[in-house]
This record gives structure tokens, sequence and C-alpha cells, in this order.
């Protein structure tokens, strides 16, 4: 049968609490199959034709042969087996591990006849002729080692001990040689990782969202059928795009429309202040939020001979008709008047005119324009006219009437004329 082996991988390590850490394959010690002429009679090495691989980082390697040595995320680990073990005495039969050591022995002389085990010398004493002594013994291989780190095929160096018959005690005969060997190199790392830069972060919200993410690709180099091959993957970042937005500006301000000048001290003030509403976009929880502020200004108005207190006249005038050519009774009549008013500011310049304000004239006796024609036609003694009957109108030229108490402009000159009643 073959020898099996498990082999070194050195590419792209990390040591971590003790041990070598790989992305890919780590390092392994090597386990046994049955090497030719290890299990032949006589041997102190009963069992070993059972394949016993079991592959250990070279820095958890305890050196003890009855644990199984392993590099964990937390360290080394060294689990005890009961698999055959060699405490080097060949005398006291075939080994086995118990409690991790290499403690029991089956006392089986490993010597074949005619020759057997001495046990102040250790070997096998008896023998006649070199047939009697053990046959070629081949040690197990060492790291199969390649030229390149995904090269699947190389070599490695094992011990080969023979025996000859000297004075009767088998002496050995120890030599090394090199041998062809195979190794699985698939998924050792063979060449740094390639790292690009981190893209521009992305944000839901430009301007105002707190959290994003950016990304970079990595190229990892992995052993694969023999040779470095590539593969890339996209990673994804969200650390290094958190920013605080929290009250940021997210947009232009809008200004409303200022109101009215007002909050003067008094009516000749001329110093006030208005205000308007001020709109202003801010980032509030991710989002772009707004908030309304007010501001004030200075603002004036003029009040220069504005009325600032009550007006003081003297007395009316004689009352004036209105309308000499009637006998209306309205009329007016003017007053002199002085009004405080503002000045620079303050209450302080008066402001002087005269009024004019209506008042009741008495137009009995007074001249008047009468209206030029003639009156209705009436019968004597009635308010009417009779239809087909006599009656009397008055007619006037329309000038040097006189008006009477009721207010009825009279024309004394009008002339009577007799008239049929329509």
């Amino acid at each position: 049968m073959r020898p099996c082996f498990c082999f070194v991988s050195l590419a792209s390590v990390v040591a971590i609490a003790g041990c070598l850490v790989d992305r890919g394959p780590i390092s392994h010690e090597a386990g046994i199959d049955d090497a030719p002429g290890l299990d032949a009679p006589g041997l102190d090495a009963p069992g070993l034709d059972a394949p016993s691989i079991h592959c250990v980082p070279l820095d958890c390697d305890d050196a003890n042969p009855c644990t199984d040595d392993a590099c964990t995320e937390g360290g080394c680990t060294h689990a005890e087996h009961t698999r055959a073990c060699d405490d080097g005495v060949r005398c006291n039969g075939a080994d086995q591990c118990a409690a991790g050591r290499c403690s029991i022995h089956d006392g089986v002389d490993p010597c074949a006849a005619p020759t057997h085990c001495d046990a102040s010398s250790d070997t096998c004493v008896g023998c006649v002729l070199d047939t009697d002594c053990p046959g070629r013994e081949e040690g197990v291989p060492g790291i199969c080692s390649a030229g390149d780190v995904c090269e699947q095929i190389g070599t490695a160096e094992r011990t080969v001990t023979t025996y000859t018959c000297v004075a009767s005690s088998c002496a050995p005969h120890t030599s090394t040689e090199t041998i062809a060997c195979s190794r699985d190199t698939d998924g050792t790392s063979c060449a740094p990782d390639g790292l690009t830069d981190y893209g521009a972060c992305a944000y839901v919200d430009a301007t105002c969202s707190a959290e994003g993410t950016r990304s970079r690709s990595r190229t990892r180099y992995a052993c694969a059928g023999g040779t470095c091959t590539p593969s890339t993957t996209i990673e994804v970042d969200a650390a290094g795009c958190a920013r605080m937005t929290e009250g940021s500006s997210c947009g232009a301000e809008m200004a409303g429309v200022w109101s009215a000048c007002a909050g003067f001290a008094d009516v000749c003030d001329e110093s006030g202040t208005h205000a308007r509403d001020v709109v202003v976009p801010r980032c509030a929880a991710g989002t772009c939020a707004s908030i309304t502020r007010t501001e004030t200004e200075a603002c004036a108005r003029v009040t220069e001979n504005t009325a600032c207190g009550a007006a003081s006249c003297g007395g009316a005038g004689a009352c004036m008709r209105l309308d000499a050519t009637s006998c209306s009774t309205a009329g007016s009549q003017s007053r002199t008047c002085s009004t405080p008013v503002c000045n620079a500011g303050t209450c302080s310049g008066t402001a002087t005119g005269s009024e004019t304000v209506p008042c009741t004239v008495s137009t009995g006796g007074l001249p008047c324009t009468p209206v030029m024609g003639c009156s209705p036609c009436i019968e004597p003694g009635r308010t009417g006219c009779r239809s087909g009957h006599m009656g009397e109108r008055f007619c006037s030229d329309g000038v040097g009437g006189t008006c009477s108490a009721g207010g009825f402009c009279f024309d004394s000159a009008a002339t009577r004329e007799t008239c049929m009643c329509p």
C-alpha cells in the first residue's frame, strides 16, 4: 500500500494564540499508512497498516504522538487518542496510546525466530544470516516540497533502515532517500490579496442620510488544480460612511413678505419694526425637514403734519345762503381752527385753517328767481280743475321773485290768465 501524507502550506498565514492560521489549507502533521516492511512480523508497530492521518499546524505541535493537535480560532488544541504509537523501545512489544501517553505495551517479542529481542541492547539477537534480521524499514516521509506553492507534485525525504547480522546481532544501517510525492494545494493562498480603494459613499438622501454604504473589490489568489487562480468579491462597508447631518442645511431659505410697519410709541413716532417668516430647510432624523423662524427689522414712516390732537376752533361767521336763486334754507358759515400736528416725530406743530360748517337760513322775504312759465289751470275756489270748466292760471317771466314764509318763490309781477281745464 502507498504512503499517505499531509503537507505544510506556508502561504498567507497569520499567527494567532501560538498557531498558524491560513485562509486556505493550514500546515499539516504527517500521518502513516502501511509503509512496506513496517507490518512485517517482528516489528514494534502493529496497527500501522490502518490509515491514520491528522493534520496539525506546525506551531501547535506539542511533540506528543498521543495527541491530535489542531489550530482553532481560540488557539491550539491537543485531543488525546488511543491509536498505535512507538515509545522507542523495541523489546516491550507493540505500543498503544492511553490517557495522552504511549503507555500500553503488549509484551510480545517483536523479533522473528531464530532471533529474540535482547532487553539490554534492545535489538534482535541470535541471527546467523542477514535474512534472519528484520527487513527494510522505511520511515515516514517528511514534508512534500515543490518549487511553486500551487504545484501538486514534489519530493519528500525519508529514512531507510536495513539490518545485517553482525556477531549474532542485527545491526541497523540508516540512510536517507528522496521520493516523489503528491500534495493537495487546492485552496491554499498563493499571493497577497488585491484590494481596491473604497468608492464614494452612497446615501438614500444625498444630503441628510446619516448612514450609507461604500464598496470595494477584493481579489483573493488561491491554488486550484495546481495553478494560482484569482477570485474577486465585493466588500460592502457601512462604518466608513457614518456622518453627522442633524441640523445641517438641506436647501435654500425661503423668506415671506414683510408685515406692515408697526410698534410705534405714538401717533407721531416715525421709527417702528416689521416682521416676516423665513422657512429654513434642515436635516432631521435623516430627512430634509423645514423649520420656521421669524425675523424682524427696523422700518420707518412719515408723520409730518399728521394731526396729533383735537382741533380748537373760533366762532363761526354769518350763515350764508348756498343758493341765492331759490328759497332753500340750506346755508354755510366759516370759522378758523388750530390743530396740533406732528413735527419731526413729535406732537409739537400747529396747523391753522378755516372750515365751513352747515347752517340754516331764514329765506322769507329774500329775493329769488321764479320759474318762468305758467302754473297749472285751477278752478277758482277748488284745488283742481274739472275738464271743460273755466279756470285761471298765473304766468311769470322768470324775474323779480320774493320768498314766502313757506319757502315758495312768489313772483309778484306774475299775470293772471283765464284758461280751460283740460
